[in-house]
């Protein structure tokens, strides 16, 4: 089974990124959506493994929905490819401070003012991404909408995930009020740090559906599309004990527009029963983005196994 630190990155390159950026500064948003098709054709003609784990997914999807959903093939694979680099194009137009903010809005007026009270308020909050869509997006609305001097905001990551093109974005970002936190690194010192940052009125993001390399032996297990996945155990359990409002969170695209949608996660219990119950709605939060968003799942690795499954 080849997990997602397993899986060399594709189509990246310091060079290749800044040329790319530079054809944008100078030419405009078309030229860099059509360099995004061909870096994705090239890939996608080269790269037989993540060929190979797109189709796995779609074929789980597939069957999951009774075949009601995308069926698996070559063009939905390679549109799954192309949204991706698509996402990435996105980023670096929103990272530089190109991205309209009428491009960004919340699923219901109810979500929007709840989080504009959490920001207004600075409540503090941790939230649990997904590697569905593209959560870098909801992390610029904030400075879109000028909560820059409000609120901080944190978010963890692997140390080794797309190092090249996360050095690209620090190069061009213009976003000062970004704090990273590597999550091999968290400790007791890291906890007290964060605990003290939402205290503040800080937000934290963190993704929960991507094992590391360091702790893939400490998982959970959920069904997911009728399949059994593993999940990491660590993130929740430092999540719940922190003591601090938690939100399920997904950032997708719906035509032109980046739309933010989030749940709640209210404890209910003692700590096991807490770990249960926030381990369950999360996962039962990613299947329903993942069927609302197949093109947007972003997991090119062999994320089911050969084995695992019902």
């Amino acid at each position: 089974m080849t997990k997602w630190f397993q899986v060399k990155e594709q189509a990246a390159g310091t060079k290749r990124l800044l040329l790319t950026w530079w054809i944008y500064k100078h030419f405009g948003e078309f030229p860099l959506r059509l360099i995004a098709f061909f870096i994705t054709a090239g890939t996608f003609v080269h790269a037989k493994d993540l060929r190979k784990y797109s189709k796995k997914y779609f074929e789980v999807l597939y069957k999951f929905t009774g075949k009601k959903s995308l069926k698996p093939s070559n063009l939905n694979s390679f549109k799954h490819f192309l949204n991706y680099a698509n996402s990435l194009a996105d980023k670096m137009l929103a990272f530089t401070g190109n991205y309209s903010p009428e491009k960004l809005t919340f699923a219901t007026e109810d979500l929007k003012a709840d989080f504009e009270k959490i920001m207004d308020e600075k409540q503090g909050a941790f939230l649990i991404s997904t590697h569905i869509g593209n959560i870098e997006m909801m992390r610029e609305f904030m400075f879109l909408k000028d909560y820059a001097e409000k609120v901080k905001v944190n978010a963890f990551m692997q140390k080794t995930q797309c190092e090249i093109f996360n050095g690209f974005l620090e190069k061009i970002s213009q976003q000062h009020n970004l704090e990273l936190f590597a999550i091999e690194d968290i400790d007791i010192e890291t906890s007290i740090k964060i605990k003290e940052k939402l205290e503040n009125g800080e937000l934290v993001y963190m993704a929960g559906d991507r094992l590391s390399a360091q702790t893939e032996d400490k998982f959970y297990e959920i069904s997911f599309l009728n399949r059994t996945i593993k999940l990491p155990l660590g993130i929740m359990r430092f999540i719940l004990l922190l003591e601090c409002p938690v939100y399920f969170i997904v950032c997708a695209k719906e035509q032109t527009k980046y739309v933010i949608d989030y749940e709640k996660f209210i404890p209910a219990g003692d700590k096991k029963e807490n770990l249960a119950k926030i381990q369950k709605e999360f996962g039962e939060f990613l299947e329903k983005n993942t069927l609302k968003y197949p093109y947007q799942f972003y997991h090119f690795y062999d994320l089911f196994g050969e084995n695992t499954g019902k």
